[in-house]
């Protein structure tokens, strides 16, 4: 994706019934990465972000939140990373992501992991309240 079309990566937060913080990533090959998404010719990568999670998650995009805009460095290429909170205690987590997606939600435990694949500059805070 990146070769022919500005990217821009995402990631979800939310709380399992333990507590614990899960991050949306995509299973590639072996690994987790950030979920890709190209750039809408028309809008910007928040909105292109947004399309993109309403199509592959079955979520109430109201509760969806912000949380942090930070750069990552994936292919050579430097790309924004959207960061957004989501909570809603009523849902199974299995039940938000779409059948037909190779999204998953990775425990925090194993996220860093998956982080030092990644040149981020900028320290997210992924502390939730």
């Amino acid at each position: 994706m990146l070769e022919s079309n500005p990217c821009v990566a995402y990631t979800v937060i939310t709380k399992r019934e333990d507590g614990k913080l899960m991050f949306l990533v995509e299973k590639n090959k072996a690994d987790f990465v950030f979920p890709l998404t190209s750039y809408d010719k028309f809008g910007t990568g928040l909105a292109s972000v947004l399309e993109e999670i309403k199509v592959t998650l079955n979520l109430n995009i109201d509760q969806l939140e912000l949380a942090e805009l930070i750069n990552t460095i994936i292919e050579d290429q430097r790309i924004p990373l959207f960061v957004f909170n989501y909570q809603d205690e009523t849902i199974e987590l299995e039940k938000l992501v779409a059948p037909s997606s190779e999204l998953q939600w990775q425990v925090s435990d194993n996220f860093t992991d998956t982080l030092k694949k990644y040149e981020i500059s900028g320290v997210p805070n992924f502390d939730q309240e």
